[in-house]
C-alpha cells in the first residue's frame, strides 16, 4: 500500500479520450428498451468531465445488466456496496483508480467512513488516505454510476451528488417477454452459450417466475446442456 501511494500521490491520472464509437455502438447491446436511459448513459460516458448516475428499480430490472454493461468500458471497476465496505472504498479507489466506478446496491454500503470516501470522491475528484500519520490527497477523475432497489434509503448528501431526487433514472421490471429476451442476449454475448441452449435456459428461467438474468447465467453455468436444466431447476426446490 506504501509504495502504491508514494508511486501515484503526487500525480493527477490523466484520463483517456472517451470511448470511441466503435464501443459505444455495442454498449448496451444486450439490454431491451430503455433507449432513452441508453442515451444518456452514452452521453454521461462521453463527457470528458466526471457524470454521476444513479439507476433505481426492482430486481428485475435491467439496472445491474446497465453496470455490467459499462463494466466492458476501459478502467471501469465493478462492485457491490456492502462487500466493497468490508474492503474498504478509500483501499479500493488507491488500487484501481477507476475512470468508471459501478456500484451496485449502493444501499447496502454499511460504514459511515465508506459514504463519506464516496461523497469526497464525487465532490471533489480525489481520495484522501492517511500513512504513518500523514494525510495524502490522491486525485482521480471517476465517474461515479451506481444502482439500487431503493434510493430513499441512501443519505441525503450522497443522493445530492447525483443531482437530487429528480435525477434518479427510475426502471420498471421486465416483462416475461423481455426477460426471455434480454437473458438470452445475455447467456449468447457475455458467457459464450449456443442460443438454443441460451433460450432454454431463459425460458426456465421464466417459467418459475424469475425476471433476474442472474438467474439465468446461474442455470447456464450448472446444467452446462438442455438435458440437466430439470435437474438443476429441481435442485434449487423449485417447479416450473
Amino acid at each position: 500500500m506504501k509504495a502504491l501511494i508514494a508511486g501515484i500521490a503526487g500525480d493527477r491520472w490523466k484520463a483517456d479520450q472517451p470511448p470511441g464509437d466503435a464501443v459505444l455502438a455495442t454498449l448496451f447491446a444486450p439490454v431491451v428498451g430503455f433507449d432513452d436511459v441508453k442515451d444518456l448513459l452514452r452521453r454521461a460516458v462521453r463527457a470528458t468531465r466526471p457524470v454521476h448516475v444513479l439507476l433505481e428499480g426492482p430486481p428485475a430490472s435491467a439496472k445491474t445488466l446497465f453496470l455490467m454493461e459499462l463494466g466492458r468500458l476501459p478502467e471501469a471497476h465493478f462492485v457491490v456496496g456492502g462487500t466493497a465496505s468490508r474492503a474498504g472504498f478509500a483501499e479500493l479507489l488507491v488500487m484501481w483508480r477507476p475512470r468508471y466506478l459501478l456500484v451496485d446496491e449502493v444501499e447496502t454500503i454499511a460504514r459511515l467512513k465508506d459514504y463519506a470516501v464516496l461523497l469526497h470522491l464525487m465532490e471533489n475528484q480525489e481520495v484522501v488516505v492517511t500513512k504513518h500519520g500523514k494525510r495524502l490527497r490522491i486525485p482521480l477523475t471517476t465517474s461515479v454510476f451506481a444502482a439500487g432497489n431503493d434510493t430513499r434509503k441512501l443519505p441525503r448528501a450522497l443522493l445530492s451528488r447525483f443531482g437530487g431526487p429528480e435525477s434518479v433514472l427510475r426502471l420498471r421490471a421486465y416483462r416475461r417477454e423481455e426477460f426471455i429476451e434480454v437473458a438470452t442476449k445475455v447467456l449468447v454475448e457475455h458467457e459464450g452459450v449456443a442460443r438454443s441452449f441460451a433460450e432454454a435456459c431463459a425460458h426456465a428461467a421464466a417459467a418459475v417466475g424469475s425476471r433476474d438474468v442472474r438467474f439465468g447465467v446461474r442455470l447456464a453455468r450448472l446444467a452446462r446442456d438442455e438435458a440437466s436444466l430439470d435437474g438443476v431447476i429441481q435442485a434449487f426446490g423449485r417447479r416450473s
